[in-house]
């Protein structure tokens, strides 16, 4: 067995209390205006809530006022997911979908600390490092270990080298302290808080530390404590099987609406798999010098699950490839990875594996990623790639978090109930893992959407989960007790305007990890 390198704790720093800030300064936030009716503010917290010498983040906040000022409740704080999402990004971008909720809250975003505007930012990897990687072929069964193992070193110690003073200080529990300060300095007693994806693992994390402060929570996309933080392996084998169902039932949409999906015929999966064997074997060259290959279109399968309304984009590009076009197969499968068009790669890529490598309890030796490596094709046929072979960077990962909280979640009965919302085919956070976090924070209702695509509120796909959500952020009303939500959405609509539809949903995902080709829950 290797054991990971570590970076040593300062000697004289404790570990702090769960939760505990006593003795913090709130910070001041100096709001001002920055354009379309939006503020702007930076928050200074501490790197280590346990050394007060160990330095400061600058948190980035955006605020958009409550819009009935007589009528205001407090602030709404939402965080989009990742680890890597801008929250900043999230109340910008998507105001106008939040407006039931604006009326009565002011909306608040943040770049939780190491992400997005904050500062100091993680960013492991230059552009030329990140088109090397990205340009190897998904790891799979023939490969040398020798080499996995010196590829994840390799990445671990750029990370380090390049993020003087930041990685020990990434974790969730840490963004969950920062939160409660924020909640402070806006002057709200208790928090109301709005989190997707991963950022349902902020809101139960705020609730375990600081439950008596808790207003209301909405938790879309649940994470549970059990496979996030203690078996992340685990969650990883749950997100690539969700994927598999996630296309398996593409499939048969598609086979269903053949006129208006347009791949594939009778059989799309039979297709699909014959064109991922046909571009493996000759790749399609492109006119930049790179290629699309099988790898190229396996990522764009994984991105379009993310939402139904992505399922037209995946039929397309499929139908093109097979035409011996692979144009669009290659700008969405760089949307996925965070590469623009003069080959700058989005760093919330290296920042989602910065957390999630404090996060998880992950196993420092090699041969269990080994193995789940060589299985991984067999379980996972088209997503293999998220699982086993490239988890080793987090094994070799050579930091040790402070800080840390990995669970397991509750949320005191003197606070009001929180609100888990599910989807029943969420590809990427399983339904099962919203199940368990209702059961597990012990004070929670569910509220199921029964659909497809990752998250349900404010995604402009079901009115009974929007209307649900903002009754109980507004008066604490929660749904009965099995509740269950309708998708509205048609997944082949009209082709019009479908890559920049496609280009707004995926700068909200998230790039994947280009060092380690994989993804976990990431942003909406």
């Amino acid at each position: 067995m290797l054991v990971v390198l570590c970076l040593p704790a300062p000697a004289a720093a404790a570990e702090p209390p769960p939760g505990g800030v006593a003795g913090v300064p709130v910070p001041r936030l100096a709001w001002a205006d920055c354009g379309e009716g939006f503020q702007c503010a930076t928050a200074t917290v501490p790197r280590d809530y346990g050394d007060a010498g160990a330095g400061t983040f600058g948190l980035a906040l955006v605020r958009l006022p409550a819009r009935d000022q007589a009528h205001r409740i407090g602030t709404l704080f939402l965080d989009p997911g990742g680890p890597g999402g801008s929250g900043v990004e999230l109340v910008r971008d998507e105001a106008a979908a939040l407006a039931p909720l604006n009326a009565r809250f002011d909306l608040v975003g943040f770049d939780p600390r190491g992400v997005g505007a904050s500062r100091p930012a993680v960013d492991c990897l230059s552009d030329a490092e990140n088109e090397l990687f990205s340009r190897q072929p998904f790891l799979r069964p023939g490969l040398s270990v020798r080499g996995l193992r010196a590829g994840a070193r390799y990445y671990g110690d750029r990370c380090l080298e390049r993020n003087p003073g930041v990685l020990p200080y990434v974790s969730t529990a840490n963004v969950a302290r920062d939160l409660d300060l924020l909640r402070a300095a806006v002057g709200d007693a208790r928090l109301t808080y709005l989190g997707f994806s991963y950022g349902t693992a902020i809101g139960a994390t705020y609730a375990s530390l600081f439950g008596e402060r808790v207003r209301a929570l909405v938790l879309d996309g649940a994470v549970q404590s059990a496979t996030w933080h203690r078996d992340p392996i685990q969650a990883q084998d749950d997100f690539s099987a969700g994927f598999e169902q996630a296309l398996d039932r593409f499939f048969a949409r598609c086979a269903a609406e053949q006129p208006r999906c347009g791949f594939g015929g009778g059989d799309p999966k039979a297709a699909f798999d014959a064109l991922l064997a046909r571009l493996d074997a000759a790749p399609l060259p492109q006119p930049d010098g790179r290629v699309v290959d099988g790898d190229a279109l396996r990522l764009v399968a994984l991105a379009t699950m993310y939402q139904p309304e992505l399922w037209q984009v995946l039929a397309l590009a499929a139908s093109r490839a097979a035409a011996g076009d692979g144009t669009i197969t290659r700008q969405v499968a760089d949307l996925a990875l965070g590469r623009d068009n003069q080959g700058h790669f989005d760093p919330a890529g290296d920042q989602l594996l910065a957390v999630f490598a404090l996060d998880g309890d992950w196993p420092h030796g090699t041969q269990v990623y080994v193995r789940e490596g060589r299985r991984a094709p067999r379980r996972y046929p088209h997503f293999f790639f998220n699982t086993g072979f490239p988890l080793l960077v987090y094994g070799k990962y050579p930091v040790r978090p402070r800080g840390v909280f990995r669970g397991p979640y509750h949320l005191t009965a003197a606070a009001p109930a929180a609100l888990v919302v599910g989807n029943r085919y969420d590809p990427a956070t399983p339904y099962a893992d919203a199940v368990a976090l209702t059961r597990e924070l012990g004070n929670a209702r569910l509220l199921t959407m029964d659909g497809d695509g990752h998250t349900a509120a404010f995604n402009g796909v079901s009115p009974c989960v929007d209307l649900t959500v903002t009754a109980y952020l507004v008066s604490l009303r929660l749904p009965p007790e099995g509740t269950v939500c309708p998708q509205q959405v048609e997944p082949f609509g009209p082709a019009a305007g479908l890559m920049a539809r496609a280009r707004r949903i995926l700068d909200g995902v998230g790039p994947i990890p280009t060092a380690v080709a994989t993804a976990g829950p990431r942003r909406r």
